[in-house]
């Protein structure tokens, strides 16, 4: 199996959520309604709503963030910050939604890893 550095910090997850079975809810969940954010995410930037965008990419931070995945989380918030600036290009935004669907979607493949193990 190739070594990828680990995105999850499991030790802060357990210290946040005290409890291994909360993790697996919280991360299935997760698992589960990623595929909803990135509908989200792309319809917000295709229908020019830029608050709905950041909002989206706002709540995409967070639920990084409770995994201590805090590199995926950078992406999330500079889509959260940048989908409001007025001189942004689409193209730089849907750049960073792609930085951040990619990212989701590695950080799943570690949860499912980690739910089974």
């Amino acid at each position: 199996m190739e070594n990828k550095p680990k995105m999850l910090d499991k030790e802060f997850i357990l210290e946040q959520m005290g409890d291994e079975e909360i993790y697996k809810i919280v991360a299935a969940n997760f698992i589960e309604t990623f595929d909803t954010s990135k509908v989200d995410l792309k319809n917000s930037l295709m229908k020019k709503d830029f608050n709905q965008l950041s909002l989206s990419a706002h709540s995409i931070k967070s639920m990084f963030r409770t995994f201590g995945a805090n590199e995926c989380a950078k992406f999330a918030e500079s889509l959260e910050k940048r989908s409001l600036v007025a001189s942004v290009s689409e193209e730089e935004l849907n750049d960073l939604i792609k930085k951040v669907i990619s990212n989701g979607e590695l950080l799943i493949e570690e949860m499912k890893e980690d739910i089974k193990s």
